[in-house]
């Protein structure tokens, strides 16, 4: 868990770190539900882009099982002509 962000005052890293938990934890608007309906069900995605909590709404379908896989090798990189996610979903009109 983050501490303290460096570079701001001790109540400015305080003041960021509580807005980041507001937003990733509790933020309702940026969330997908998966509803587990079939014993075959299953769910993917990347840890690297989200963050998965579970809700424990799955009791009448009986235990569940997870697996996780990691890629391993991949290198970070920044393409400098990118565009951010805001400015690539206000061309497709998401914004």
């Amino acid at each position: 868990m983050v501490k303290h962000i460096n570079g701001v005052t001790a109540e400015e890293s305080k003041m960021l770190i509580d807005w980041f938990h507001e937003l990733v934890y509790k933020n309702h608007t940026m969330q997908v539900r998966f509803k587990w309906k079939d014993p075959n069900d299953f769910a993917i995605w990347d840890n690297r882009s989200f963050y998965h909590s579970a809700t424990y709404d799955f009791w009448e379908m009986g235990d569940r099982h997870g697996c996780r896989g990691s890629g391993v090798g991949e290198k970070p990189y920044l393409d400098p002509k990118s565009k951010s996610r805001r400015e690539d979903l206000a061309d497709l009109g998401g914004y």
